[in-house]
């Protein structure tokens, strides 16, 4: 973290690895999956005065996927809404800018969202 007179400003990154297995009844060749990934985050807060700050910071985020969606067979169970999945699926990437104006009075905080 950087401190400076009014503002701040932090700044990172994890690594996350995800490997995926999986054996179907039926399929001759297995599942098998994995990625690496690199997840940067950034955060910078201004204060503008004594009872008002404002952050404004990037992040992302992944959801990996559900083995319903990774199942190579074809679902029938419903004839309205026949599915079927993709065992070569990757995560999906979520990047949020979120900005929090916020306000402090006396010994309680509210943040303006």
């Amino acid at each position: 973290m950087v401190k400076l007179k009014t503002h701040s400003v932090r700044a990172g990154i994890r690594i996350e690895q995800t490997s995926i297995k999986g054996d179907f009844e039926g399929v001759v060749k297995p599942i098998e999956e994995g990625y690496l990934s690199l997840i940067p985050n950034f955060s910078w807060t201004n204060k503008i005065s004594k009872t008002t700050t404002a952050i404004l910071s990037y992040n992302l985020a992944l959801q990996r996927p559900f083995i319903t969606t990774l199942n190579p067979f074809i679902n029938k169970i419903d004839s309205f809404n026949i599915s079927y999945g993709n065992p070569g699926v990757g995560p999906q990437k979520f990047i949020g800018y979120p900005y929090k104006p916020g306000t402090i009075a006396a010994r309680y905080s509210a943040q303006h969202i």
